[in-house]
């Protein structure tokens, strides 16, 4: 069965992914925090990340770079609420979509 990570620091947001991955029988583990989140990623690699950009402490797009460095064959998905943050034009930039 796939894996799949959701890191978020929106509890809501973290919680609808959670339960729409579930209904859609794949296992999920959720992280509020990019720290929280990449110890876990990087020793036991999931099929899918999907990842908030904006989250305080280590964001969305330094824990990509993290993951991307250690786990380069897991494919993130970054999502963000904010259409013009400086992460999201960064992101951008960097080739991410």
């Amino acid at each position: 069965m796939k894996h799949i990570v959701v890191v978020d620091d929106n509890f809501g947001v973290r919680l609808l992914l959670e339960q729409a991955i579930k209904e859609l029988g794949f296992n999920v583990k959720t992280y509020s925090s990019g720290n929280e989140a990449l110890l876990r990623i990087i020793f036991t690699p999931p099929d899918l990340v999907i990842m908030d950009i904006k989250m305080p402490g280590i964001g969305g797009f330094e824990a990509l770079k993290l993951i991307a460095r250690y786990c380069y064959n897991v494919p993130v998905i970054m999502m963000s609420a904010y259409s013009e943050t400086e992460e999201v034009k960064e992101a951008r930039r960097e080739g991410v979509l």
